[in-house]
């Protein structure tokens, strides 16, 4: 709503597994999957070149299309996300997912569906729905994810803004220093 009242136009969409998108029905998460979806709206918004805000697997996205030059953006901002992450704080956030995950059930009448949109939280007060066990299980190959990303962060030539929290257990200090290293002309 702030951005538009500055007069921006801001789309927000839901990647795959993330708001109110469902499940693919192929289970397909992959790194190549979301980027083309990426592109897809971006190329949607005609000649407009958009500033691309993303923190954790979207930053990852956004990262990526930019940097194999899927999508000709303005700008990049990445929230909490650089080529190299913390094993540790990863691990933590895939177990909470798992665990949010784990307080749903299918409903009976929607047994064989795939899509999260027909099963019910276990605590009725919760309007959350559960992530896809499929994308929970996070990437398989973190190293070929850390060499893209890392190629793609050396190719950057467009405004770059880094932000990480004080006390991220996902991106550390290293983590930075390697991005800038990377991207010199990258804010933080």
């Amino acid at each position: 709503m702030m951005l538009g009242e500055a007069g921006f136009f801001a789309v927000s969409f839901d990647a795959r597994d993330h708001g109110d998108s469902g499940w693919p029905s192929d289970a397909n998460y992959s790194q190549v999957a979301m980027v083309r979806d990426l592109e897809s709206i971006a190329s949607s918004l005609g000649m407009l070149r958009p500033v691309l805000v993303g923190a954790a697997t979207s930053g990852a996205t956004s990262l990526l299309a930019v940097g194999e030059g899927y999508v000709d953006a303005r700008a990049l901002i990445l929230v909490n996300i650089a080529p190299q992450t913390e094993p540790a704080g990863v691990a933590r956030i895939q177990s909470s997912l798992r665990r949010w995950s784990s307080r749903f059930e299918p409903r009976d009448d929607a047994i064989h569906s795939p899509t999260a949109f027909f099963l019910r939280p276990k605590d009725e007060h919760s309007h959350r729905r559960p992530w896809d066990p499929h994308f929970v299980a996070g990437p398989r190959d973190m190293g070929r994810r850390r060499q893209r990303l890392c190629a793609s962060a050396r190719k950057l030539t467009l405004p770059t803004l880094l932000m990480r929290g004080e006390h991220s257990d996902v991106v550390s200090e290293t983590g930075v220093a390697e991005f800038m290293r990377f991207c010199a002309h990258a804010e933080m």
